[in-house]
């Protein structure tokens, strides 16, 4: 989960790229795209006030998942693989390591 502070996140909004979802303090918000004021940016339903939580060194948690999701430990538990099932296998869980570096910079460059 990414932490992030309140000048990347203006940043990523103004980039277009706002998080749907972020988590302050324990508190969950949701991005309002039609909002005209800070203030009103992201909104909780607990009737949390955004910018009452802020200030400049406050985490903020992205709780927006990823693009491509990443690989978890591959177990092959096939009955009577094939040759090729069995390198695919061997294959990836061998890469996914390499495989995962990749899909966390591709995420990150879509965000």
């Amino acid at each position: 989960m990414e932490e992030i502070d309140i000048i990347e996140l203006l940043k990523r909004v103004k980039e277009g790229k706002a998080p749907e979802e972020i988590e302050v303090k324990g508190i969950k918000f949701d991005y309002d795209e039609d909002a005209d004021i800070v203030q009103y940016l992201y909104y909780s339903l607990s009737g949390s006030l955004f910018n009452e939580l802020i200030t400049l060194d406050t985490k903020i948690k992205i709780l927006d998942k990823p693009i491509i999701e990443e690989l978890g430990t591959i177990i092959g538990d096939l009955e009577n693989p094939s040759n090729n099932e069995i390198f695919i296998l061997n294959w990836i869980r061998n890469n996914r390591i390499k495989i995962n570096e990749i899909i966390k910079k591709i995420n990150k460059e879509e965000k």
